[in-house]
């Protein structure tokens, strides 16, 4: 490794060494998460640098994971109606108080302006999953066939026009 390399190295945080990763593996998620993965185990020193990045990010994935499957558990309970009376009798039952909003608050515990954040938070979603979706499917119509790829057949200006397409 040259001596600018070392200096990029000592310097990285998690997220500049998880780029890398991704770029050298061409986008592949499992593989660069693989590559990060082996790296870090095969460098006390590179390892002992990003831990407490590793460490924070880690436990706010599981945590973000956690709330949106109670969300999930607590919405179909509640939709599910005798299937509620169930489950409080299986002792499992999960009031809509429970729902958590962004932050950990509980939904019962939420006053106006942390159920306005929740609301818009899931608008932001809701737009930018949109306009994605639109953006696929018109880059999918442009595509003849199953096998064709997408840089065989549009430019990257003609995916640009797409995007500001669906961003209408």
């Amino acid at each position: 490794m040259n001596a600018a390399a070392e200096t990029i190295t000592e310097t990285a945080t998690i997220y500049d060494l998880a780029l890398e990763s991704l770029e050298a593996e061409s986008g592949d998620v499992r593989a660069a998460a693989k590559r990060l993965g082996d790296r870090l185990l095969s460098d006390a020193d590179l390892l002992s640098s990003v831990l407490e990045d590793v460490i924070q990010v880690a436990v706010s994935k599981v945590l973000d994971s956690k709330n949106i499957g109670l969300r999930r558990r607590i919405w179909r309970s509640e939709a599910n109606g005798p299937a509620s009376v169930i489950a409080l009798a299986n002792g499992i039952f999960n009031s809509m108080y429970d729902f958590p909003l962004a932050g950990g608050v509980k939904l019962g515990d939420a006053t106006k302006d942390q159920v306005l954040a929740q609301a818009n938070s899931y608008g932001t979603v809701i737009q930018d999953i949109s306009v994605k979706r639109r953006f696929m499917l018109a880059v999918a119509d442009k595509l003849t066939g199953p096998a064709v790829k997408v840089r065989d057949v549009l430019s990257e200006d003609e995916l640009r026009t797409l995007k500001s397409g669906a961003l209408k």
